[in-house]
């Protein structure tokens, strides 16, 4: 295949914004109907939170160390066979095809906080002298779920051409429907052979499928959102990307964004010793077990962290 001369095929059709819906409103009806649910029976199993834990680091991880570290930035190598499990895992959590996910993000990248940014809640407020509340609420809006609706183009950029021609990304990406439905159909067969019965089945599907959903995609965008709104910023960027240590916790590390958009392919984006950055313990565990390296290659060096440190002071 001539990666040169590839043409990314359009996104956000009329089908896709259904898709799209769908998948974000289905999610928030589960959620609904599982709070519903367990205050009928007045007493929770903690077995389903528990369960929900449990499929929220599966997809969560997937996205963070696989769909964003690695597929995208290229932060580390790992064995095929991890790789495609990532790749599955990151599927599960309904946000996509790889290829279409990292084109997106490093897009994004590219155009950080501009008019070119597919999803900046600086949106309407690239003129400075327009700032308001009105602008920042309807940008913080955009960037949590309404960028998604625009039909922009896929940019056929680096990370697309690169991507496309993955042998491993090519099979996950054609199967991803499959990958979709595993990640409830597996929480629906744990909750049923937990309780032995149909109403087991049903909260599985609800807190390992739907809640998980949910909670993921909104974790997953507030990076996108809060991330270049609120926080700090210890490193001077040219955009108006900030670190959250709230964010960062729920979003597995995601949220020290900051450092990140400073060094974009490092696997540490918690760049500070005193910062949890769940993924990139997720990936030392991995070279641990000789299933990942070249990663402490990436990291910055303490002089460039120094520098920039330095420059945003």
């Amino acid at each position: 295949m001539n990666t040169d001369t590839l043409q990314a095929p359009p996104v956000h059709t009329t089908a896709d914004k259904a898709t799209i819906i769908t998948f974000w409103l289905l999610p928030f009806l589960g959620l609904i109907g599982t709070i519903i649910l367990q205050v009928h029976e007045g007493t929770i199993d903690w077995f389903y939170p528990g369960l929900f834990l449990g499929c929220y680091l599966v997809a969560g991880f997937g996205t963070t160390v696989f769909y964003h570290r690695f597929f995208t930035h290229e932060s580390f190598k790992a064995q095929l066979i991890v790789e495609l499990l990532g790749g599955i895992a990151g599927s599960m959590a309904g946000q996509g095809k790889i290829v279409v996910w990292c084109s997106t993000h490093g897009h994004h990248h590219q155009h950080s906080d501009t008019h070119d940014d597919p999803h900046s809640p600086w949106k309407y407020c690239i003129d400075r002298r327009k700032i308001s509340f009105v602008n920042l609420w309807l940008g913080f809006w955009h960037a949590q779920f309404g960028w998604m609706l625009k039909g922009l183009p896929l940019r056929n950029n680096v990370f697309y051409r690169r991507l496309s021609s993955n042998p491993t990304v090519q099979f996950v990406d054609r199967h991803v429907a499959l990958w979709i439905a595993l990640g409830f159909v597996i929480p629906t067969v744990l909750g049923f052979l937990h309780d032995q019965s149909w109403k087991g089945a049903l909260l599985g599907f609800l807190w390992g499928g739907a809640v998980r959903m949910f909670i993921h995609q909104h974790v997953t965008s507030l990076v996108n959102s809060y991330c270049h709104l609120w926080g700090t910023r210890p490193f001077k960027s040219k955009d108006y990307s900030t670190d959250s240590w709230l964010i960062a916790l729920l979003a597995l590390g995601e949220g020290f964004h900051n450092g990140h958009h400073v060094f974009p392919n490092s696997p540490l984006h918690g760049i500070y010793y005193r910062y949890l950055d769940l993924s990139y313990l997720f990936i030392r565990l991995l070279e641990l077990v000789g299933l990942a390296w070249d990663v402490k290659e990436k990291i910055p060096s303490p002089q460039s962290v120094f520098r920039r440190q330095s420059e945003a002071e």
